[in-house]
């Protein structure tokens, strides 16, 4: 039962059903093409992956979150703060960078963007 009550309260903060001072906040980025100023790129699948040692440890279910771009390339996720590691995934596509790795303190982080090259 409390595996659930966990389970539902993670998907709580991710669907942003929380908001404004309650240790939630918003990562949000756009996956472009053909450079930074390029058009969005939709249907790539972000990865925000949770590497703080403490809150893997103390909270086990936190540990990675999905999410798709949508039709103009945006993401967002909602999530306590920690350190984080988010990566962009499609077929038939490398992104720059690889990786971004970063540290999540109680305020709003945008502009976590990536490039997409066709190949």
């Amino acid at each position: 039962m409390r595996r659930r009550f966990l389970l539902t309260l993670a998907a709580l903060a991710l669907a942003g059903c929380g908001g404004g001072g309650n240790g939630i906040n918003v990562i949000s980025g756009t996956v472009r093409a053909q450079g930074l100023d390029g058009p969005g790129v939709a249907g790539v699948t972000v990865v925000l992956q949770n590497i703080s040692p403490k809150d893997v440890i103390a909270n086990p279910i936190l540990l990675s979150f999905n999410t798709t771009t949508d039709e103009n390339g945006h993401f967002t996720f909602r999530t306590q703060p920690g350190h984080y590691r988010l990566r962009a995934l499609l077929d038939g596509y490398v992104f720059s960078p690889l990786e971004l790795d970063f540290v999540l303190d109680p305020v709003d982080l945008d502009g976590q963007d990536f490039v997409a090259v066709k190949f």
